[in-house]
């Protein structure tokens, strides 16, 4: 066989790992809105991801195997890698980056002249393959300076069916010792940046996210940096207005500039080194939780070559300086873990630090002060409170034996108290105290202003903690001055830092309490209730006892409202003999009131359908009922406090104080027993899916309407109607077909083709399904056409002469079964396209009969009778007739009604130039002197895209006018807002409708607008 391997390892060190992912969960908590005078917890979720990097050692292990072979392949070709140590005993390699106890992490770092080597690829005869491996060793497999270690492998394959292993003789690695970090992060619990609870805009005070990186290990950390991301909120469940960001960075003290990644270089074994990164937040707050998490790129093996040991997580108290001889003058960590007080030193030490707080005594004159606490070898940290409440610029501290505290180590700080008001205090750090110190205060021209608030309870002030207080004033540079501060548990406000001016105090709104008493401090001023002006500040002033009192509210006369849920039999909205209450129907109240509460509440109907709400406070409200299984909302009532009501809902009813409003009654009426139903069918096999379907009537004075849409099949049907009502049933024809015949169902009536669709008239029976309302359509249209005019004959000679006019606006008709209607164009033309081959009739409406001339056209006919109209037109396919001429001897106008359905945007009743119609709605025509059957001039049209309807051909007498009624139908999540009547009269009624239409023949009716309001 010819075939030979080449072996061997190489060092490919220093390979670069980017090894941790540090995560950062902090929680600040103390960031608060203010609602209703408390104080409401936000909490906010952040997330900072870090890598860390180092260089670290890796070797590149190389196999190539020669087939030289040219008529054979090496097949199953298997490769494993085997690891020894010196001794030649076998030790764990490991591809799974979870198998902690290997010495070894390898992985295939490249692939030539072969796709796999776990046993299912080949080598092609005569040619080669090169493999890859990268290794890493894990920590603690080198110790001193290096550990020996061979490499080899074991190569399995099968030539012309036979299996052979061979075993290639190792290589040797030196594996040297590696670091092994700790990581200690550390964060302030308070920081700082705008306070919620003020006017003014505090600014943002940086603060310090620190790092200490500790090398544990035996061998050097090399070229290591931690790369930080900005921090990412994660979770702001009240979706608070807050942002984080980190300004810029330091190692050692040494300014990192603006960049996020601090290079912390080489640290030795035994060796740590420092980082800060400067952060700030736009709201003041409190970090309550601090969390650390690492992982490592499973890619470079995972926790088996981790170099992480672990990472801690502290609450930084402030950045110190160790300065005892010997150490690096590098700033260091004061923190506290839960209520242990440690300094975590550059230098890689940690100690523990003696709090002395509790036993400090801090003695003040004037702008001196000493500090006393037992003496101690070792760290001390005392913190007391601040005398100067905050308003001295610096601080120099000298021990009693001369030395001088460093800047770091003498610091103020400050911290929200839950009761809103702020806590000062001095803070001293140092080594081998004396436990004696002396302070010089630094302090500006500030003034302060103080004092208090109390409630008056049975005569005696009580001190009222939490109580807003808002300073306000002009200082003597002509700077505008807004600050709010709150009261302590002892009821006392303190303003501080305070430039020499004129300035105001007034007490804040407390939810149930009222001002009644004021006074003016050692600083003077002008006392009203509840507010103090003209309070004189010169410098250094402190100016105290500016005392408010409040009481508690005395509530005005409380208002109830009142009314009967019934059903309705009749539908004539007043509840008659035999007409009974309907008993736990809930009855619900909602709105806003004039005090700005919200309000709703629920009552449940007694046995007689009575219901009440009592203590109401003067307001506008709304009242709704809820569903009654069986029963329909068919009218509200508004009483005697007045509003606008629809079916179920009366809306924008006023109460004052002391009002008992009354008669806010609603109607329900029992559902009926009937069905009515129909199909949409196609003669063409087209689909008739989704047809919208709607069933109007007229019931108890009010209109009526509801819709459905046909199913696959082309069925529909309406349940649960009532029976022995006249119906106009009408489905809206859909795009793409086209009408062939209309077939009436068993319970009667019509069927009639408006634009857009097609209606029938119906009167269901009670208790007896109505049913067979037919629509054929088809969906190839047909390509032929019948067309004429319509013109006023002047000489009556039938034919039209110069001088006589075509007649705009008239209704045509083609048969049979009314399957087309147009209108005639200003010139009096009209035109059916579209037609299929058949025998048609037609027909031009008229209010009175037609007096004139019938000429047919060119595809025949003959007159059906005196003045009447065209039949047995026979229209072959794709033939066009033309010129049937309908000749007048009159030219009568034809009376006609129209208007406009919009939705009124500022409810003011009026169609604005801004406001739009609505399309699509239906709106219906009913003659109301036959109140038990449909007459010929009861119709339904549907509203265009600009909102515009219009009815045609109302047939009046000029000796007896018609009497009309408009009725819109609904459109959800909209109510009926108010109808405008038109210049033909009528009078608006609350259902939304227009009755008394009266108008006489050869009249255009205009000007009928219907309004809509969305819920």
């Amino acid at each position: 066989m010819n075939m030979y391997q080449k072996w061997g390892v190489n060092k490919c060190g220093p390979w670069l790992l980017w090894a941790l992912a540090v995560l950062l969960w902090l929680i600040p908590a103390g960031q608060q809105v203010w609602a209703q005078n408390s104080a409401v917890c936000a909490e906010v979720k952040i997330v900072i991801e870090q890598k860390l990097s180092l260089e670290r050692q890796a070797f590149d292990a190389k196999m190539v195997i020669r087939n030289g072979l040219t008529d054979s392949a090496i097949e199953n070709v298997e490769v494993q890698l085997l690891f020894m140590d010196a001794n030649e005993e076998l030790v764990v390699g490991t591809q799974d980056p979870n198998a902690t106890a290997a010495q070894f992490f390898y992985r295939v770092d490249s692939l030539e002249g072969i796709n796999a080597i776990d046993g299912t690829e080949s080598i092609a005869a005569d040619s080669s393959a090169e493999m890859h491996w990268l290794i890493i060793p894990s920590a603690g497999t080198a110790t001193g300076s290096g550990t020996l270690y061979y490499v080899g492998a074991k190569v399995t394959y099968t030539l012309n069916g036979v299996v052979t292993t061979v075993e290639v003789a190792p290589d040797f690695i030196v594996v040297k010792p590696m670091p092994m970090l700790v990581l200690d992060y550390f964060l302030p619990d308070d920081v700082y940046a705008d306070d919620p609870f003020t006017e003014e805009v505090e600014p943002q005070i940086p603060f310090t996210l620190g790092v200490r990186i500790q090398n544990t290990g035996e061998g050097v950390s090399s070229k290591t940096t931690i790369e930080s991301a900005q921090p990412k909120i994660v979770e702001n469940r009240l979706n608070l207005l807050i942002g984080f960001e980190i300004l810029g960075g330091y190692v050692s003290d040494q300014l990192a500039g603006k960049s996020l990644l601090l290079n912390f270089g080489d640290i030795a074994a035994g060796a740590a080194k420092v980082g800060r990164w400067n952060m700030v937040t736009t709201l003041m707050g409190r970090f309550v939780e601090f969390d650390a998490s690492f992982t490592h790129d499973d890619s470079l093996g995972g926790d088996l070559t981790s170099l992480i040991d672990s990472v801690h997580t502290h609450t930084l108290v402030h950045d110190v300086l160790v300065d005892l001889p010997g150490r690096d003058g590098i700033r260091d960590f004061l923190a506290r873990d839960v209520d242990v007080l440690r300094v975590y030193e550059s230098d890689n030490v940690d100690t523990l630090v003696s709090d002395q707080s509790s036993t400090s005594q801090l003695s003040v004159s004037g702008a001196q002060a000493q500090l006393t606490f037992s003496a101690a070898p070792g760290f001390v940290y005392a913190k007391v409170d601040d005398p100067f409440h905050g308003e001295a610029d610096g601080i120099s501290v000298t021990r009693s034996d001369g030395k001088v505290l460093a800047p770091e180590n003498a610091w103020f700080s400050q911290t929200r108290n839950s009761d809103l008001t702020w806590s000062y205090f001095l803070n001293v750090f140092d080594a081998n105290s004396t436990g004696i110190y002396s302070i010089a205060f630094v302090r500006g021209d500030y003034s302060t202003l103080s004092g208090h608030v109390y409630q008056l309870v049975s005569g005696q002030n009580q001190p009222l903690p939490v109580a807003p207080v808002t300073l306000r004033g002009l200082t003597d540079s002509s700077d505008d001055v807004s600050l709010t501060a709150h009261t302590n548990q002892a009821g006392e406000f303190r303003f501080t830092r305070l430039q020499p001016g004129t300035y105001s105090l007034e007490a804040g709104s407390v939810s149930g309490l009222e001002d009644v008493a004021a006074y003016a401090g050692s600083a003077g001023g002008q006392v009203q209730t509840g507010l103090i002006t003209q309070i004189a500040l010169g410098r250094q002033v402190d100016a105290t006892g500016y005392d408010f009192v409040k009481q508690t509210t005395v509530l005005p006369m409380q208002a109830s409202l009142s009314g009967v849920v019934y059903a309705d039999m009749n539908g004539n909205g007043v509840q008659d003999a035999g007409e009974s209450g309907i008993m736990n129907v809930a009855v619900i109240l909602s709105e806003q009131n004039i005090q700005g509460g919200s309000v709703a509440m629920t009552v449940q109907t007694n046995e007689l359908g009575f219901y009440q709400f009592t203590g109401l406070a003067a307001g506008t409200y709304t009242l709704q009922v809820s569903d009654v299984d069986g029963m329909e909302d068919i009218r509200a009532q508004a009483g005697t406090s007045g509003g606008t009501s629809q079916p179920g809902k009366v809306t924008d009813i006023t109460l004052f104080s002391g009002d008992d409003a009354t008669g806010y009654n609603f109607m329900k009426q029992a559902f009926g027993t009937t069905s009515l139903s129909g199909q949409a069918v196609c003669n063409t096999g087209c689909d008739v899916e989704g047809i919208k379907v709607v069933l109007t009537t007229y019931i108890g004075g009010r209109y009526w309407e509801k819709f459905t849409y046909t199913d696959a099949e082309g069925n529909f049907v309406f349940h649960n109607i009532k029976g022995n009502v006249y119906y106009t049933l009408t489905l809206l024809h859909k795009e793409g077909l086209f009408l062939s015949t209309s077939k009436v169902g068993n319970a009667g009536g019509n069927a009639n083709p408006i634009l857009g669709g097609t209606f029938f008239n119906v009167w269901p029976k009670e208790g007896q399904p109505a049913e067979g309302y037919t629509i054929t359509y088809r969906d190839v249209p047909g390509t032929g056409s019948i067309s004429g005019k319509l013109f006023h004959d002047l000489n009556g000679n039938g034919v039209q002469d110069e001088g006589e006019p075509g007649l705009a606006g008239r209704r045509a008709t083609i048969g049979p079964a009314n399957v087309a209607v147009t209108h005639t164009d200003e010139s009096g033309n009209f035109i059916f396209s579209g037609l299929p081959a058949g025998t048609y009739n037609l027909a031009i409406d008229f209010d009175e009969r037609f007096d004139g001339v019938i000429t047919p056209g060119s595809a025949g006919g003959m007159n059906a009778g005196p003045n009447l109209y065209v039949t047995g037109i026979v229209l072959a396919n794709g033939a066009h007739a033309r010129d049937y001429l309908f000749a007048s001897n009159t030219d009568p106008k034809g009376s006609s009604l129209s208007g406009i359905v919009y939705e009124d945007e500022n409810g003011n009743g009026v169609f604005d130039e801004a406001e739009n119609g609505i399309e699509g709605v239906p709106v219906r025509l009913r003659h109301i002197r036959n109140t038990s059957s449909m007459t010929q001039e009861d119709s339904i049209v549907y509203t265009d895209a600009s909102g515009h309807f219009t009815f045609y051909e109302l047939n009046n007498s000029p000796l007896q006018p018609y009497v009309y009624r408009l009725d819109v139908g609904g459109i959800e999540g909209m109510v009926d807002g108010s109808a405008t009547v038109g210049d033909a009269g009528g009078t608006a009624n609350p259902s939304g409708g227009i009755a008394n239409i009266r108008f006489g023949t050869q009249m255009q009716a205009q000007g009928y607008f219907f309004a809509k309001r969305s819920q």
